[in-house]
């Protein structure tokens, strides 16, 4: 896709075509100036091209041609057409087209070509840069073959490309790029060549041809810089290169513009510019030398600066997978494949995701009628491609409505589909969908967009691009949709796009697409100052203005259809626009009002732009409209109307960014800049104080040292070889231009004679030589040796080393380990040299016997001192190992002497051992004592009344020849087994204080075999009516004191059963009335009744099988007396 094309009649006032229109002296236009540069703006020097040179020239298909089709500096070019000039577009006809100049290289030197080029040729053409000798004669074109002649072919020079890459045979590239090539010449005349080969016979779409611009040639011997990278911010850019100038020079531009901005002076390898608005950008970069020599540019082309930030969704980075997802597929088929961008560039034929940076290009396809890039937008995104294969392309971005301010979604849209007449379904297709969040249409009429080529549709533009007038292409010229998102505040919603080819394969369908947002509201673009403030609705739409609605929703009364309108300052009623899609004003959102006065804002910065030796400097005006919303200012990217320049001379400057030239010994000045809009009824004023830098450089005085070796001496800066000390001079100009002297005393140092060394050193060292610089010699064998190292002012200084290296320190070790007794390890040192010392542990001639256990490290010294490696010893000893295990519970019972625990040793002698009792446990009577193992056990005393509870100690066993070996551990002392009573067969019961030693108990829990009883928590323990204790079980219960709390068990008691017990009552206390059961009735048996006070009640006769008598109707105590068999037994009953 290229700019789009200047008239005729407007090109061919700049167009050169034919040789035989050139008429110029050879000899005078072959003489250059180096630097020499040529952009193909200057009439005079495109004279000196020769185009197309004549051999069958007029049968030429392709022909080349300067013009402005097409530039990356100026408004010209050198190009290939195939229209005469109009567009770029290479035909379908074979040929071989040559562009030269002749040039004369009066001096033998290393030179730099360079050029911008970009061509998409197919393969089997492309361009050919050539340097030929003007005695093998001018190149020739050639008409009707794509064959290069042999010595022309022969004369084809490899260019390095931005990538780094080399290649005689340029293509495939649609955007700018950059081509250098070097190498060394003697004086002679040469024919610089720009070859054009095209090898294309088919008739479709001719693609871009060969162009060119920014020819350059330059000596090497200021070395151009490379490795140009490029990183950009929201409004900031970064450059880096690589290089060896003393100083550099950086220019940028607006892509499409001619205007470089440059800054020279710079000394690193790196430059940051700010304050960038968004845009594409080109940028240069190039050496400076002595001051005034200049190295060819390093170029890039093309490069966005773009800030997501400012923009509700960035839909221009395809492969921001957070925000975008890019599909292909098939025509005819619903299943798209998720994948990355497939993005060649912008203009590439098999680019489907693609992003278009350069404004006012035009789509050739659409015969030049379609922008790339909508007015008001910096970029776009391309869906599809003109590749016919039966393709399909989809892409869908998320975009996250504001829960506060949502705004309206703005969709700008073209599409370009082939229109071949197939059945409807068959035809190339383009579809625009919007989704929320469950993948539902937002709006099925106005939220949505589809079209199927139809060269009839109304609204839409045809163009017949190919040679086949028949095959027509259809197009929709950018479209704008507008959805209020108002409903969807906080949810997340999908743009979707789609565009496919034919089902049949041989046309194509692609699509153009913008996304943004507008605030949902109405701005004035009037001044603060004005009686009428004119306010303006988003572009894009149908309008209507009212103040009113109607009962059914619509306005009641329209005021304007207009996009802007006028609005009188007295007027405070609010005002609707209703923003109508224009296909169809049944699609529409409405907008309030926010009248915002307009002021302007003066502001300005000092550029400093020195040359020539004039201290020129630029007032760069920063000044811009800012919206007043009365809590709040608004700052805009709008320019004032007007700018007065008040200078301290009285003279007033009307310029945007006025240019002036101050002393060179700089200067300060005020300046008062008043800025002003609508025809200055609103102005805004600012007075800056600037300072100007002075331009004239001071002498330099540099002071260098250098080895009496290195005359002839080459300085650089100066570019002169120097024979001997002394002072010398360089004059040369500034970065400004000035003349600048640079003094250097040069000093010599005296020669330096060869140093002898003679040295010995132990086995395993070095001997390190190194100099001021840090560069070092390191040897460590026996042998001669000669080092060259470098002297304070890096001058060579010789080392002649004859180095001896010792024999290494060996030795062996016996070791005794430690048995028996303690400390009765030694070592013995074995087949050491003669005359040594040895270090036992770092002490030397430490004793060797009455040795402990452990390891040991000897390094061994022999007589000249030089030692052996450490060697490790270790003695063994022998300590006690024992399987005492104390991490089960331990127990005894108050009226238990002992605990007893196991102690078993694997290992060492054990003799005696002691325990060691907590402070409770001491309370309670226990006593440390030392005991020995006559047995594999340690015994633990427990005295006599000791007090059940929780108590600590710690078993130390001790050994004669290690450490003492400690073992904590915890034990209890529980109450003794017959602090519980059995009662009959059915009956546990805790003696009382009286009977159980003093202890009172404040709470009690009964178990058996070891687990809870529940709910048995008093003092005894009734197992039930008719039931009788397990013989086969253990009972304890946990007694809980009530003077300290402690909660111990008690040891286990095993019930039995107890056969010669007599009759009993089955309860003691009974409800008046209640039948009562006499129990363990063997045999017949008389019961009785009488008051406590001795008066007979009543009496029953029972036996084995009749036991129950009832229980007095009045309440009181009784005593119940049961005789049988001679025996008589008394109870006490409370009858309730």
């Amino acid at each position: 896709m290229k700019a789009k094309a200047i008239k005729c009649a407007v090109i061919s006032a700049v167009m050169i075509a034919m040789a035989s229109a050139v008429t110029l002296n050879a000899q005078s236009a072959a003489q250059i100036q180096f630097p020499y540069r040529c952009s193909f703006e200057d009439p005079a020097e495109n004279a000196n091209w020769v185009l197309n040179s004549p051999n069958q020239t007029d049968m030429c298909h392709d022909r080349w041609y300067i013009g402005q089709a097409t530039f990356t500096d100026g408004l010209n070019s050198l190009y290939i057409s195939c229209d005469d000039g109009n567009t770029t577009n290479h035909g379908f006809t074979r040929n071989v087209v040559v562009a030269y100049r002749e040039i004369e290289i009066t001096q033998a030197g290393y030179y730099t070509f360079t050029f911008d080029w970009k061509n998409d040729a197919d393969e089997g053409s492309g361009l050919y840069f050539c340097l030929i000798q003007k005695q093998k004669g001018a190149p020739q074109s050639i008409a009707g073959s794509a064959t290069i002649p042999n010595d022309l072919y022969q004369s084809a020079r490899p260019v390095t490309r931005e990538d780094g890459t080399t290649t005689t045979c340029l293509r495939g590239t649609t955007t700018w790029e950059m081509a250098r090539y070097s190498l060394q010449i003697q004086p002679q005349s040469l024919y610089v060549a720009f070859v054009w080969q095209n090898a294309k016979t088919d008739t479709t779409f001719s693609p871009l041809g060969a162009c060119i611009d920014n020819f350059q040639i330059v000596s090497s011997k200021c070395s151009m810089p490379t490795e140009l990278n490029i990183e950009t911010g929201c409004d900031t850019v970064t450059l880096s290169w690589y290089g060896t100038s003393a100083e550099y020079s950086v220019e940028f531009k607006e892509n499409g513009t001619q205007n470089w901005r440059k800054t020279d002076g710079i000394t690193q390898r790196s430059y940051r510019i700010i304050g960038l608005a968004e845009g594409t950008y080109d940028f240069r970069v190039r050496g400076i030398c002595n001051g005034t020599d200049t190295s060819a540019y390093m170029t890039k082309n093309g490069v966005p600066v773009f800030c997501a930030a400012n923009h509700c969704i960035d839909y221009v980075h395809l492969d921001n997978k957070e925000v975008v997802t890019c599909y292909t597929g098939h025509a005819g088929s619903t299943g798209f494949v998720p994948c990355a961008p497939i993005d060649n560039g912008a203009d590439n034929i098999k680019s489907r995701h693609t992003t278009y940076w350069v404004k006012n290009q035009y789509d050739p396809l659409t015969d030049y009628g379609l922008k790339t890039i909508p007015d008001g937008e910096f970029a776009s995104v391309r869906l599809g491609n003109w590749n016919v294969n039966r393709e399909a392309e989809r892409i869908e971005y998320k975009y996250h409505v504001d829960s506060i301010d949502p705004g309206i979604l703005i969709l700008k849209y073209a599409v370009v589909l082939q229109d071949p007449e197939h059945p409807e379904r068959e035809q190339p297709y383009f579809q625009l969908t919007l989704l929320n969040e469950k993948n539902q249409e937002l709006d099925p009429t106005c939220g949505k967009a589809q079209f199927t080529a139809d060269r009839d549709m109304e609204g839409w533009k045809t163009a017949t691009p190919y040679s086949d007038k028949d095959n027509v292409v259809t197009y929709k010229d950018w479209t704008t949709l507008g959805i209020n998102l108002d409903d969807y505040k906080g949810q997340t919603i999908k743009i979707r796009l789609t565009t496919q080819d034919c089902l049949q394969g041989a046309h194509f369908g692609y699509a153009y697409f913008t996304l943004g947002c507008s605030t949902g509201t109405i701005e004035s673009v009037s001044c603060g100052a004005e009686e009428d403030q004119e306010i303006v609705a988003p572009l894009g739409f149908d309008y209507q203005w009212f103040k009113e609605y109607d009962a059914d929703g619509n306005p009641a009364e329209v005021s304007s259809t207009e996009r802007e309108f006028i609005v009188p300052r007295s007027d405070d009623d609010p005002y609707h626009c209703r923003c109508m899609f224009k296909e169809n004003h049944g699609c529409y959102f409405d907008l309030h009002t926010i009248v915002s006065p307009r002021f302007p804002l003066a502001d300005f910065a000092l550029e400093h732009c020195p040359e020539n030796c004039e201290n020129k400097y630029r007032l760069r005006n920063k000044s811009h409209v800012i919206l007043d919303y009365g809590d709040s200012v608004v700052h805009t990217t709008d320019k004032v109307d007007t700018y007065y320049w008040y200078m301290e001379d009285g003279s007033v400057i009307t310029d945007e960014s006025p240019l002036f030239t101050a002393a060179n010994e700089g200067d300060t000045v005020t300046v008062r800049l008043k800025v002003g809009i609508a025809d200055d009824e609103c102005t805004d004023e600012i007075e800056k104080q600037i300072i100007i830098p002075s331009i004239i450089s001071e002498p330099v005085t540099i002071d260098t040292t250098i080895c009496a070796s290195d005359f002839p001496f080459y300085w650089e800066s100066a570019v002169q070889w120097l024979g001997e000390a002394g002072t010398h001079y360089d004059m040369r100009k500034n970065y400004a231009g000035c003349d600048s002297i640079t003094i250097l005393n040069l000093h010599s140092t005296p020669e330096i004679e060869d140093t002898y060394v003679d040295t010995t050193i132990c086995y395993g060292d070095s001997i390190v030589l190194t100099d001021t610089h840090g560069n070092m010699a390191v040897y460590s064998t026996t042998g001669e040796y000669t080092v060259s190292l470098l002297s304070e002012y890096r001058c060579d200084s010789v080392i002649i080393l004859s180095l001896t290296v010792r024999d290494e320190v060996t030795f062996t070790t016996e070791k005794t380990d430690v048995k028996g007794a303690p400390n009765t390890g030694s070592i013995t040192i074995k087949d050491a040299p003669e005359g040594y010392t040895y270090t036992l542990n770092g002490q030397p001639n430490a004793r060797l016997t009455g040795l402990g256990g452990g390891t040991y490290e000897i390094v061994v010294i022999d007589s000249a001192g030089c030692m052996s490696d450490p060697v490790e010893v270790f003695i063994d000893q022998e300590c006690i190992e024992t399987d005492l295990d104390l991490s089960s519970a331990l127990y005894a019972c108050a009226d238990d002497s002992v605990i007893v625990i196991p102690c078993g040793f694997t290992a060492g002698a054990p003799t005696t051992y002691r325990i060691e009792y907590g402070a409770a446990a001491s309370d309670a009577g226990f006593t440390e004592y030392e005991d020995t193992f006559d047995v594999n056990e340690i015994t633990i005393i427990v005295p006599d009344s000791c007090r059940p509870g929780h108590y600590d100690a710690t078993a130390v066993i001790e050994d004669i020849i290690c450490d003492e070996q400690r073992f904590p551990f915890e034990f209890d002392i529980y109450y003794a087994a017959d602090i519980v009573v059995q009662k009959w067969n059915n009956v546990l019961a805790v003696k009382n204080e009286k009977y159980n030693g003093g202890y009172t108990f404040a709470a009690f829990q009964w178990y058996k075999d070891g687990a809870p009883l529940t709910g048995e928590i008093g003092s005894y323990y009734y197992a039930g009516e008719g039931e009788a204790l397990d013989t086969a079980a253990t009972y304890h219960v946990v007694l809980t004191r009530a003077d300290d709390g402690t909660s111990i068990a008690t040891c286990p008691v095993t019930p039995t059963v107890k056969s010669d017990i007599s009759a009993y009552p089955q309860q003691t206390v009974v409800q008046a009335g209640a039948p009562l059961r006499v129990m363990n009735v063997k045999s017949a048996a008389r019961v009785s009744l009488w008051s406590v006070s001795g008066v007979y009640c009543s009496s029953w006769d029972v036996d084995g099988h009749n036991s129950d008598i009832t229980a007095p109707l009045t309440q009181g105590a009784y005593i119940m007396v049961i005789e049988r068999n001679g025996e008589r037994r008394q109870f006490k009953i409370l009858v309730m």
